[in-house]
């Protein structure tokens, strides 16, 4: 019997990555949860691909591999979508289909794959799918705060609302902790599974 949940979050340098594994391994540490990160990789380059991977609880080791991650945060599509095999048959994952285009897109040199078609698709390959509408008004940071908020309504997701509540409470600046705690809160209470009919955003044609 597993002792350990896993998770891996995805997406583009710039979106809070950082932020968020240090938020959840503060909240870890306040719910007496061990916990660990591995090295995250991408920070380098400035919206080049990012991964981290986390365990909850005891484990040897937070390198995951192929179908070893039980639930998955994706601050990208196109980011998310290149990691799913991370994902097994019973992971829970939230997606923000927001695209972040690669210069191959925004130069016309390669169209952005159909965000509605890769959910659709998960949908039948893992237990339960939320989304973040493309269409969400909200800056980098405080989306991601969102999709943090989200993601901690994913069925036993390893750490509660409360302690990652208190977290930003501790963590943000005080000009920003109201900000914060906003997007976070409004992410929690609209953290709902993708209806069987859902029909997302999808990206504009680039020209």
């Amino acid at each position: 019997m597993r002792n350990s949940r896993t998770l891996v979050i995805t997406g583009i340098g710039g979106q809070g990555i950082v932020y968020l594994v240090n938020l959840l391994c503060e909240a870890a540490l306040a719910a007496r949860i061990q916990v660990g990160a591995s090295e995250i990789h991408g920070l380098s380059q400035r919206g080049g691909s990012v991964n981290a991977c986390m365990v909850f609880g005891q484990s040897a080791s937070t390198l995951l591999g192929p179908g070893e991650a039980d639930y998955m945060i994706g601050l990208e599509p196109l980011e998310a979508q290149r990691n799913q095999g991370f994902l097994h048959r019973d992971s829970r994952a939230v997606i923000d289909t927001h695209p972040v285009y690669p210069f191959s897109v925004n130069s016309g040199s390669a169209r952005y794959p159909d965000t509605s078609s890769f959910i659709e698709l998960l949908r039948t390959q893992i237990a339960q799918v939320l989304h973040i509408d493309s269409a969400l008004k909200l800056p980098v940071t405080l989306r991601s705060l969102y999709v943090l908020g989200q993601a901690s309504t994913l069925d036993d997701f390893p750490v509660s609302a409360h302690f990652l509540g208190e977290a930003i409470t501790r963590s943000a600046r005080p000009e920003r902790r109201a900000d914060h705690l906003d997007a976070f809160k409004h992410g929690c209470d609209q953290g709902t599974t993708i209806p069987a009919n859902a029909e997302l955003a999808r990206p504009p044609t680039e020209h």
